[in-house]
């Protein structure tokens, strides 16, 4: 059986186009001895906004290495029909 805790997640502080911003992470994810970040989002808004999204990443994974915990970026696939 599987043993996970999710919680939300810790808030960044982050620089982007020159000004200083915080951000929430999604989901802080327990499981067995790890903790896991974790960060959803469309395809659409990745694309639309991936500078930011990949400031706020690299932010993450700083704190994550000052932290000892793993940084997971998910991108959802969605398409209209």
């Amino acid at each position: 059986m599987y043993n996970y805790r999710i919680l939300n997640g810790p808030t960044i502080l982050y620089e982007f186009e020159g000004k200083e911003r915080k951000y929430r992470v999604d989901f802080e994810v327990f499981k067995d001895n790890q903790k896991i970040l974790v960060e959803i989002k469309s395809s659409y808004w990745y694309n639309r906004y991936k500078e930011q999204v990949e400031a706020k990443k690299d932010y993450t994974l700083q704190y994550c290495s000052k932290n000892n915990l793993s940084y997971q970026l998910l991108i959802e696939k969605w398409e209209l029909e």
